[in-house]
């Protein structure tokens, strides 16, 4: 059962810098950079990032679930 936990939180950490590094650039240029000095800026990127990558790694997790690769 931990390695379970293992591999949701290495998925959740892999998935979360993979969204970073996709969509950082286009969303500071959507924002100015007064309103990335802000908090409010930062704050709705990491809050959209973090969503995300929750939802990528539960759907992996689902998929090795669905193909039997978890000893669940």
């Amino acid at each position: 059962m931990e390695a379970i936990y293992i591999l949701a939180i290495s998925l959740f950490i892999v998935s979360t810098f993979l969204v970073y590094k996709l969509s950082i650039v286009k969303y500071r240029e959507e924002y100015s950079e007064r309103e990335w000095k802000l908090r409010g800026g930062r704050l709705y990127y990491w809050q959209g990032a973090v969503y995300i990558s929750g939802f990528i790694t539960v759907l992996i997790m689902l998929l090795l679930k669905a193909l039997n690769l978890l000893p669940v």
